[in-house]
């Protein structure tokens, strides 16, 4: 699910679609970081998006995903 942070509102809306997705038992994966990056450093995390997870009491497991050239 993609937000349009450009959109007012977009966020909220989908907020509501992760809430829904995580009370059906749906496994969501997050990238609060909002883009992608050169890894070379983090970007301002939007943590409005975990807000789903705190009203449905969901498990969250913080993880990081870097790519190396070989």
């Amino acid at each position: 699910m993609f937000v349009e942070r450009r959109t007012k509102g977009d966020s909220a809306r989908k907020n509501t679609r992760l809430t829904e997705a995580l009370l059906d038992g749906v496994i969501v994966v997050l990238f609060p970081e909002g883009r992608a990056t050169d890894s070379r450093q983090i970007s301002r995390f939007h943590s409005t998006m975990l807000q789903p997870a705190i009203d449905t009491s969901a498990v969250v497991t913080p993880c990081a995903i870097t790519y190396q050239l070989i």
